[in-house]
């Protein structure tokens, strides 16, 4: 089993081709540093990175997550604060792993037209709320 450890904005992740991994939200496009890499055969850890070995990374879209609440109370003082937010995060799929003098295997990247229809599908389902169908019960007249 082929993975690898990069550093992505900051945070370590440990990934295989074709995983799908959330982020915090990216304002452009990703760029990984690899940590760690780790084939059938043999591992390489950095010192601190890995210059030959790339990861390809596709960009899927962004997805909200669950509202954070933050409460502040201090007692016997009526000091109370509630605030929250809702963080934003990327979702980064990882396309390939390679090594440089190793023969190459990409996982199947997706259609631009499948990665729109996924993107509109996390969008429908927080945006539109569907409503049951009723049968509507007929009538004979005499």
């Amino acid at each position: 089993m082929k993975y690898a450890v990069l550093s992505l904005s900051g945070t370590s992740y440990k990934v295989s081709e074709g995983d799908l991994i959330k982020v915090n939200k990216l304002s452009q496009a990703p760029v990984a540093k690899v940590l760690f890499y780790k084939n059938d055969a043999e591992m390489s850890v950095g010192k601190p990175y890995l210059e030959d070995v790339s990861v390809k990374l596709n960009v899927e879209g962004e997805e909200r997550g669950t509202k954070l609440s933050i409460r502040r109370f201090k007692a016997k003082s009526r000091y109370a604060k509630h605030t929250g937010f809702t963080p934003i995060y990327t979702l980064v799929r990882v396309v390939s792993i390679s090594k440089k003098g190793e023969k190459a295997t990409e996982a199947s990247e997706e259609k631009p037209k499948a990665a729109k229809k996924a993107t509109q599908a996390v969008k429908s389902k927080t945006t539109t709320a569907t409503k049951p169908k009723v049968a509507k019960a007929k009538v004979k007249k005499e």
